[in-house]
């Protein structure tokens, strides 16, 4: 028969046990949404954007395929893709569709109440081209200059204001922004205002010469309750920068 002295010890025991299970559970770091070596990261992709995705032979290929592969590589996950369109991509996000979107992605503020942006991969912004270095002060060097660029686009709108204070400034509009390319190949224009994909896409670039004029960075976007996710994307960024992952997919696909 056990006494009421072992009864009491026994219980202060599993008491003890119990409180220092739950304290020991409490004071584990929440993982925040961290992936897990052998989980399966969930990637929404826009297949339709070439180069960053698209689909060829039934397979996903494309500059945001393989960082997207290479971020799962650091985290030792599988990769499930998952088609998104540019309507879809956040409501895939918020209703746990994806863990992540790599869509050409830009900041958007009105959306960081529900996720989480990393830092940029890649910048699309406006470039300013020319077959010359340009040279001296920004306004002077284009005094009486032909500046190309596509109707419609961003580069429009810059070069009207542009011309406002620029002495000279003879602006040239063209249908499709790679023929203000090539313009400043055939001498039409003395400098065309393109984005940064089109430059580095177009056969010839490496002769030009380019000043960047505005920026676009594309991120990368993770659930706003999810902060270890997106830490471990950020620091994988900074692996893949530094050790010159990042720059060997972009000389790839661009």
């Amino acid at each position: 028969m056990v006494s009421g002295t072992h009864k009491q010890l026994a219980g202060i025991i599993v008491v003890i046990i119990v409180c220092v299970a739950v304290i020991a559970f409490a004071a584990q770091p929440s993982s925040g949404g961290d992936i897990q070596p052998g989980d399966t990261l969930r990637i929404g992709i826009d297949p339709t954007q070439p180069p960053f995705a698209a689909i060829i032979n039934n397979e996903f290929v494309g500059f945001e395929v393989d960082l997207a592969n290479a971020i799962a590589n650091e985290l030792g996950a599988a990769v499930q893709f998952v088609i998104v369109n540019y309507d879809s991509r956040y409501d895939a996000l918020i209703n746990d569709q994806v863990d992540c979107v790599i869509a050409t992605l830009v900041i958007d503020p009105s959306k960081t109440a529900d996720v989480r942006y990393s830092q940029p991969y890649y910048d699309d912004g406006l470039l300013l081209v020319s077959s010359d270095q340009i040279a001296g002060e920004f306004d002077n060097s284009l005094q009486n200059q032909t500046v190309a660029f596509a109707y419609g686009s961003e580069a429009d709108s810059v070069t009207r204001r542009w011309q406002v204070r620029i002495e000279g400034l003879e602006r040239r509009p063209y249908e499709l922004a790679e023929y203000t390319l090539d313009a400043i190949q055939l001498g039409e224009a003395d400098a065309a205002l393109v984005d940064a994909t089109t430059f580095h896409l177009y056969d010839g670039s490496e002769n030009l010469y380019s000043d960047a004029i505005t920026s676009v960075p594309h991120s990368i976007a993770t659930p706003k309750e999810r902060p270890g996710l997106a830490n471990q994307i950020n620091d994988i960024l900074d692996q893949l920068r530094e050790d010159g992952t990042l720059e060997q997919l972009l000389e790839t696909w661009f």
